[in-house]
């Protein structure tokens, strides 16, 4: 179990979700 992996894996999640939360913010302005 690493847990450097596991860090990547959810700040990449994490990037993903605050750039479809923006771009939806975005739209619907």
């Amino acid at each position: 179990m690493s847990s450097e992996r596991f860090i990547k894996w959810f700040y990449g999640l994490g990037f993903i979700g605050a750039m479809t939360f923006l771009y939806y913010m975005m739209i619907n302005v």
